[in-house]
């Protein structure tokens, strides 16, 4: 092989990378751009004031996928556990289990708001704002007053541990899931 030939494959393999690397970035820019919008309202969720409307975000409304509910729940208190109606071997049993430091954890309800329903209604309105929860390894949920005409039932519930109790009436969803504007596909 000549030098003139090695010297003309350098510039069309850098060429090649060069192009390589600016499809990859735009790629990544074009495709990713989902993730960070997703990402950006889990973990910095939008400013609310208690009361304030939250509608259905557009990705659930335009691909049918139905807003999971939730409930936060707690460890008992030893009080809670003494005002149980059970046999005193299963109050001693809890007792043993009791830990005061176990984390707030959250579970599915089974109810889900309905895109469907709200497709029917003409509107993205889900309900009105009550306040921010945030657990450990987890996103960040809005607890909201929701539309119950816009739930139903679509899968069983989890099951509540024997040592843990629901923390509030509130329903939780993901912050995600909710925008503060009416979409634009009604």
């Amino acid at each position: 092989m000549s030098a003139s030939t090695i010297n003309n494959n350098k510039p069309k393999r850098k060429r090649w990378i060069i192009i390589s690397i600016i499809i990859l970035l735009f790629s990544i820019g074009y495709f990713g751009r989902y993730y960070f919008i997703a990402a950006y309202m889990t973990f910095i969720p939008v400013h609310l004031d208690k009361g304030d409307k939250l509608y259905a975000a557009d990705d659930c409304i335009s691909h049918d996928l139905d807003i999971n509910i939730y409930k936060i729940i707690r460890p008992m208190t030893l009080a809670e556990i003494e005002r149980l109606n059970i046999d005193s071997s299963k109050k001693s049993d809890l007792m043993k289990k009791f830990n005061p430091s176990a984390p707030l954890k959250i579970i599915n309800t089974g109810d889900a708001i309905i895109i469907k329903r709200l497709l029917k209604y003409k509107t993205a309105y889900i309900g009105d704002y009550v306040k921010r929860m945030s657990i450990k390894g987890e996103p960040y949920f809005y607890a909201i007053k929701p539309v119950v005409q816009m739930i139903d039932k679509v899968i069983n519930p989890d099951k509540i541990p024997n040592n843990y109790v629901i923390t509030d009436s509130c329903y939780y969803i993901h912050t995600y899931n909710t925008t503060k504007a009416q979409t634009s596909i009604f």
